[in-house]
């Protein structure tokens, strides 16, 4: 049930602090957020974009001991011939099974999962059949 209520948490957020477009289109990229260049975040100071990303940090604080999150940021510069969102996922993956193993060394046998947005699942799919497709 934890799950159930950070669910609904992130709802609140999305419904108190987004007022100016529909609460289910937003997703938090924190370097939209960050930057406040595009709506919502275009109407929003510093500080209160900066709340924003806290209240969603702090949905997941409060869920699973076992809940972990992961990120990656790409400097574009210094691969100026790679695609940073395939470094990105590929970096995020890497470190997920690394995780994973150093659990399974220690006796623990979980599984893990990995959520993506929509564009970037459908860029994880994508990448990880290229080659078989090929």
């Amino acid at each position: 049930m934890r799950w159930y209520f950070g669910l609904l948490r992130l709802k609140l957020v999305r419904s108190l602090v987004i007022e100016i477009c529909n609460p289910n289109d937003i997703e938090f990229h924190a370097s939209e957020i960050f930057s406040r260049r595009t709506a919502p975040w275009n109407k929003m100071t510093k500080a209160e974009a900066q709340g924003v990303l806290k209240a969603v940090l702090g949905v997941l604080a409060s869920s699973y001991d076992s809940a972990k999150a992961f990120a990656c940021a790409v400097h574009k510069p210094s691969y100026p011939n790679r695609d940073p969102m395939q470094l990105a996922f590929e970096d995020l993956c890497s470190r997920f099974d690394r995780y994973l193993s150093r659990l399974h060394a220690l006796g623990d046998r979980q599984r893990g999962m990995i959520v993506l947005a929509d564009g970037i699942a459908a860029f994880g799919i994508n990448f990880l059949y290229a080659p078989a497709i090929r």
